[in-house]
C-alpha cells in the first residue's frame, strides 16, 4: 500500500473487480476530485465507518510535488454523536494536531466571531454578506413574493457588514448586541427575518465573543495548519438555533477557503444529517467547493430526508458525490435505486422433454441486474456492512459489499459513549494545547483495530 491509498474496507463477495476478503482501497487524490456520501441508520454503522475514514484521511502524506502535507478536517455534527467525537478528539492529540470544540453549552466551547472577516478590502462587505444570507437560509425562493424577502435580507446584512467595517475602522467593538439594537431601532419590516436570527445567535455568547478572548478559533490559521475543528451542535431539543451555529461554521469555513492565495492543506468538511443546514443557495455551491480545495463528506440516515420542497438534495448526492455508502434502505423505492447503478446481465431460463424418441429443448432469455435484490436486503441485514458505489475509477464498477472497520474497540466504544464533552481550559499560550509525544502514546491504545494497526503505526510515527 502506498501513502496515496486510503483503506475503506474489504470485500465480501468475488466480483470481476476482487476477490472476498481482499481490502479495497481508494486513492486520496482521486478522494479529492470528488465528494462521499455515507447513508444509515441508527446502529449501521455509519458513524464507525465515518471515524475509520477520516483515521485514515488524518495522517499526514507526501503530495506528488514531494512536499509534506497534513489536511484540515472539520466536523458539523448536528446528530450528535458522543463516540465519534471522542475518536476524533484523540486522533488529533495522537496525531499532534490542535483539537477546536464547539457546542451550544458556552462553557464547552471555543468562539466565532461571524464577522471577523470583514475589513475593508477586496469588496469584503458583499461578500460576507452574500455568505451570511445563504448559511442562514433567509434567502428564500427567487419567485413571486419571496424575491422580496431575499433582497430585503440580504440589504439588511449588507447594510449592518458596512456599519461593522466603519465603526471597527474607528476601533470600536461592534458585536451582535450593537447590531441588534440596530435593527430594533429601525424596525424595518423587510428586516425582521434578519432581526430574529440575530435575536437568537445572542443567546449563544460563543457566537459574540469578546476581541480579547483567547477562545476564538482563527479558521483561516486552523485550515492552514491542518487543525481538527468539531461542531457538536445536535439539534435535538434546539433545532431551529443549532441549525444556525452549523450555517454559520459552514459558511465561515467555506470563506476562510476561498480567501486563501493558494491551496496548501485540503478541507476535509463532514456534515453529518447535512440536509439541515444545505438550503438552495449552499446546494447550488457546493459543487464549486473543490475549486477552493473543499472536500464534503455528507452523511444522513435515510433517503426520504432528501426528498425535501425547497432542494432537490437527492439529485445534489447523485451530481457531487462520487463515492456512496450505503449502509440502510428504509423502502422498496431506495433498494430499486441501488440496484440501478448496476449493469443489466442476459440470463438464460431452458427446459426440455422426451415425446415418442423426440428430444425438445427450449431455451428463453431474459434481462435481470447482475446486483440481486437479495443481496441488497442481506447487506441491510447486517451491521457494519454496505454496498459502496464507487465512480472514482473513470469506468463502471458494480456496486461493492463491504465490510467496514472500526477505528476503536468496542470496549472502547463503551467508555466513549458514557463520557461527557468536556469543558474548555485555555491557558495563558495561545500556542499551547499540542499534546506531548508521552500523551500520544498513551492515546495509541484507542486505535489498535487489526486492520488499522500498520496504517496507525506510521501515522504515529511521522507524528
Amino acid at each position: 500500500m502506498t501513502d496515496d491509498q486510503i483503506l475503506i474496507g474489504t470485500r465480501l463477495r468475488t466480483t470481476e473487480e476482487g476477490f472476498a476478503g481482499d481490502p479495497y482501497y481508494c486513492s486520496r487524490e482521486k478522494l479529492k476530485e470528488t465528494g462521499i456520501h455515507f447513508l444509515g441508520g441508527p446502529g449501521s454503522g455509519k458513524s464507525s465507518s465515518i471515524a475509520s475514514l477520516l483515521s485514515e484521511l488524518g495522517r499526514e502524506y507526501i503530495t506528488p510535488e514531494q512536499s509534506q502535507r497534513r489536511d484540515c478536517i472539520a466536523i458539523i455534527d448536528l446528530g450528535g454523536d458522543p463516540v465519534l467525537f471522542q475518536s476524533m478528539r484523540e486522533l488529533a492529540e495522537a496525531t499532534g494536531r490542535r483539537f477546536y470544540q464547539f457546542h451550544p453549552d458556552a462553557a464547552r466551547s471555543y468562539e466565532l466571531d461571524p464577522f471577523a472577516c470583514l475589513t475593508d478590502r477586496n469588496n469584503a462587505a458583499i461578500k460576507v454578506s452574500n455568505m451570511l444570507q445563504a448559511g442562514l437560509n433567509l434567502g428564500g425562493g427567487m419567485d413571486g413574493g419571496e424575491r422580496f424577502w431575499a433582497d430585503g435580507a440580504l440589504y439588511a446584512i449588507h447594510r449592518l457588514s458596512q456599519m461593522i467595517i466603519e465603526r471597527r475602522s474607528r476601533g470600536e467593538n461592534v458585536g451582535l448586541h450593537e447590531i441588534y439594537s440596530d435593527l430594533e431601532r429601525r424596525n424595518k419590516r423587510e428586516e425582521q427575518s434578519v432581526k430574529m436570527t440575530v435575536r437568537f445567535m445572542l443567546d449563544y455568547p460563543q457566537l459574540h465573543p469578546h476581541p480579547d478572548s483567547r477562545r476564538i478559533v482563527d479558521l483561516g490559521s486552523a485550515l492552514e495548519r491542518g487543525d481538527l475543528l468539531y461542531f457538536f451542535i445536535p439539534t435535538l431539543g434546539e433545532q431551529q438555533t443549532t441549525r444556525i451555529i452549523g450555517s454559520i461554521a459552514m459558511q465561515m469555513l467555506l470563506f476562510a477557503a476561498t480567501q486563501r492565495s493558494q491551496i496548501s492543506n485540503h478541507l476535509w468538511l463532514v456534515i453529518d444529517e447535512f440536509q439541515e443546514i444545505v438550503g438552495r443557495a449552499v446546494a447550488e455551491a457546493i459543487p464549486q467547493w473543490r475549486k477552493f480545495g473543499v472536500d464534503p463528506i455528507l452523511a444522513n440516515q435515510a433517503k426520504s430526508q432528501l426528498r425535501t420542497h425547497h432542494v432537490d438534495l437527492e439529485r445534489l448526492v447523485d451530481i457531487c458525490t462520487n463515492l456512496k455508502f450505503y449502509y440502510s434502505f428504509e423502502s422498496e423505492q431506495d433498494i430499486k435505486d441501488i440496484l440501478n447503478y448496476s449493469k443489466d446481465a442476459v440470463s438464460s431460463l431452458g427446459s426440455h422433454s422426451t415425446s415418442f424418441g423426440t428430444f425438445t429443448e427450449t431455451t428463453r432469455e431474459f434481462i435481470e441486474r447482475k446486483l440481486k435484490r437479495d443481496e441488497v436486503l442481506e447487506v441491510n441485514a447486517q451491521q457494519n456492512t454496505c454496498l459502496l458505489i464507487d465512480q472514482t475509477r473513470g469506468k463502471h464498477v458494480e456496486p461493492t459489499a463491504l465490510k467496514t472497520h472500526y477505528a476503536i474497540s468496542e470496549a472502547t466504544f463503551h467508555e466513549f459513549k458514557q463520557r461527557d464533552i468536556p469543558q474548555i481550559e485555555v491557558s495563558d499560550s495561545k500556542t499551547s494545547g499540542s499534546p506531548t509525544s508521552n500523551d500520544r502514546k498513551e492515546k495509541q491504545r484507542f486505535f489498535h483495530e487489526p486492520e488499522h494497526q500498520a496504517i496507525l503505526r506510521e501515522l504515529w510515527n511521522k507524528a
